[in-house]
């Protein structure tokens, strides 16, 4: 028995069998050699083996892919050998950060809650495979605004001038969709009122009136851009003592919006203005400036007084006169007197030609 192969003879015999040879002899004869012959083969087992993460092989567990030999006798002892051609796939698990606005459509479903989703099969190389997302849902905002202007709004990238409702869609600062609804309404400015330019006693509890046309709502305010109104309506009424008041007017409109203002300028009649008088006159009964008069629309009371300063004349009432009595001519003086809107004695004085 023999392994593989024998030589014998010069030949090498590889097959089992009877191999006959004719050598001579010592003596000169042909002598006949037979050989009963039995061959064994040597042998390598070969396996491919594809397999996840690790094998275990003739005891050993393997870990990576690769040629593995081990040596073997066979039963009729002979030389032999395994071969493991191994190629190792890895099972995987990954789990990813995701987010989304609003849903998420992954593997076939769609997710509109945040969560921790999985999905688990075979992957490439046949081995168990599973991939989670951990997975954050961010809102849509919906957003609802009622807002009032004045003439015009704007809204995103639109001018608007007409109320109604109005939609848009922003990128909020997560970078998802933000929809807005505006409800929107809408009032013209109003135009001014008429300035006001009058006198009046200006005690407290006097009123102003306004007597230009009402369009819109009249409001009385001290600066501009005030936002407490003295008053509102046709007049103000006044709260306190002024020497002259300045105050300003606009009409505002069913949604607040303001006109452009108007001034109230309002003189003090406290400080009365008293006309303008002639200097000379003659009482000669011509007929032409016989007598020296002043007339107002208030009482009056005119004094005369001769060079020394003694009362002459005197006369009161909505006109006043003299006439120059049986006065020589010259120059008297006068003091003329009115009594204030708010009981005070007002005057004024002069000299007065008297010429014959």
């Amino acid at each position: 028995m023999v392994c593989d192969s024998l030589t014998w003879n010069g030949q090498t015999l590889t097959q089992s069998g009877t191999y006959t040879v004719v050598l001579p002899n010592a003596s000169g004869c042909d002598s006949v050699v037979s050989l009963a012959l039995e061959v064994y083969q040597s042998y390598t087992i070969t396996q491919k083996i594809t397999a996840c993460d690790s094998f275990l092989w003739q005891g050993q567990t393997l870990r990576a892919s690769g040629v593995y030999r081990l040596p073997a006798t066979s039963a009729q002892g002979c030389d032999s050998s395994r071969v493991l051609n191994l190629t190792l796939g890895n099972s995987s698990t990954v789990v990813s950060a995701v987010q989304a606005c609003g849903r998420y459509s992954w593997m076939g479903s769609n997710y509109i809650q945040s969560g921790l989703y999985w999905w688990r099969g075979t992957g490439s190389g046949g081995c168990d495979s599973a991939v989670g997302i951990n997975l954050t849902i961010l809102p849509i905002q919906r957003e609802v605004y009622s807002v009032f202007s004045c003439d015009n709004y704007v809204f995103g990238s639109r001018l608007l001038s007409q109320g109604g409702t109005y939609r848009d869609t922003f990128v909020n600062t997560l970078g998802c969709d933000s929809i807005v609804t505006l409800n929107l309404s809408i009032d013209p400015t109003p135009q001014p009122p008429f300035p006001i330019d009058t006198n009046l006693c200006l005690v407290q509890g006097a009123q102003i009136p306004y007597s230009g046309p009402m369009t819109h709502e009249l409001v009385w305010y001290a600066h501009p851009g005030d936002s407490v109104f003295l008053a509102t309506g046709q007049r103000f009424n006044l709260i306190r003592n002024f020497d002259t008041l300045r105050v300003l007017i606009s009409f505002r409109s069913p949604g607040g919006c303001l006109s452009p203002p108007a001034l109230v300028r309002v003189i003090n009649d406290d400080e009365p203005r008293f006309p303008v008088r002639p200097t000379t006159f003659t009482p000669n009964n011509d007929g032409r400036n016989d007598e020296w008069f002043v007339e107002s629309t208030d009482a009056m009371t005119l004094l005369v007084f001769d060079r020394w300063g003694r009362l002459i004349h005197k006369d009161s009432g909505q006109t006043v006169r003299w006439n120059g009595g049986d006065y020589t001519p010259g120059t008297y003086p006068y003091i003329l007197e009115k009594i204030s809107c708010m009981g005070k004695v007002r005057s004024t004085h002069g000299l007065i030609n008297l010429i014959r």
